[in-house]
């Protein structure tokens, strides 16, 4: 996908991590805007591209849920790069179980965190009991 301005990360994760984010609007207006400012904050230091210079767009799905990060502007080669490289990170560190960026942001209490855990417990047990 290099030189798109969008990069799209297809997991089970990324509804639950948009629900999250949605989850925010039904606090207080003052409260939500507390929380969303801590949220951006820790953002910005789990995520390399610059998130004014981008948009994130999460769309659940029968088996998941996409979230699609497109730079704002397509001629934005450094943002696209860095964009490309982290969610690449991000796919990896999911392929292990790793859910430690999400829950910097987000919390350890964020929605559904546990049972992604849980997911890949269950697949590592089937394994070890198939071969």
């Amino acid at each position: 996908m290099a030189g798109s301005a969008r990069s799209v990360w297809r997991l089970g994760a990324s509804a639950i991590v948009g629900a999250s984010l949605l989850g925010l609007s039904a606090c207080s207006s003052s409260q939500a805007d507390t929380d969303q400012s801590a949220i951006d904050q820790r953002a910005a230091e789990v995520m390399p591209f610059d998130l004014t210079l981008t948009t994130h767009t999460f769309t659940k799905t029968a088996d998941g849920g996409t979230q699609t990060v497109t730079a704002n502007d397509p001629a934005d080669a450094e943002q696209i790069t860095l964009v490309q490289d982290h969610l690449a990170h991000e796919a990896e560190a999911f392929t292990r179980g790793d859910y430690t960026d999400p829950a910097r942001i987000h919390g350890m209490d964020m929605p559904g965190l546990h049972e992604l855990e849980a997911i890949h417990q269950w697949f590592d047990r089937q394994m070890a009991d198939h071969g």
